[in-house]
C-alpha cells in the first residue's frame, strides 16, 4: 500500500493497492502538492493538486483548482515507452523513459 498526506494535511491516508489496476508499484516521488507513483510496467500514477499541470493529467487543464485525492494513470505518455524512473523537487517531475520501440 501507498500512503499519501496531500489531500489530509499531515494525516497519512493510505491507498489501496486496488488504486493501481493491480500494477505492482516500485517507486513513489512527492512534491509539494502531489505523488506521483511508478509501477512495474512502467505506469504512472498521479494524484494531489494540478493547479500548474504538476500531476501530467490533461484534465487539470481545464479545471481550475484542480486536486484528486484517488491516482490516476497518466495517460498523456507516449504507449510505445516505458518509464523507467522519476524524480520531482517542489512542483515539478522529471521522467526518464526508454527509448522509442518500433
Amino acid at each position: 500500500a501507498v500512503v499519501s498526506t496531500q489531500s489530509t494535511g499531515t494525516k497519512p491516508k493510505k491507498i489501496p493497492a486496488s488504486s493501481f489496476n493491480k500494477e505492482k508499484v516500485v517507486e513513489v516521488i512527492a512534491g509539494t502538492t502531489m505523488a506521483h507513483a511508478l509501477t512495474n510496467t512502467g505506469s504512472l500514477y498521479v494524484w494531489g493538486s494540478g493547479n500548474s499541470g504538476q500531476t501530467g493529467l490533461l484534465e487539470a487543464r481545464r479545471i481550475r483548482n484542480f486536486a484528486t485525492e484517488k491516482p490516476k494513470k497518466l495517460e498523456a505518455l507516449p504507449k510505445n515507452r516505458e518509464v523507467k524512473a522519476i524524480t520531482c523537487s517542489g512542483d515539478h517531475v522529471l521522467l526518464i523513459m526508454e527509448a522509442e520501440r518500433e
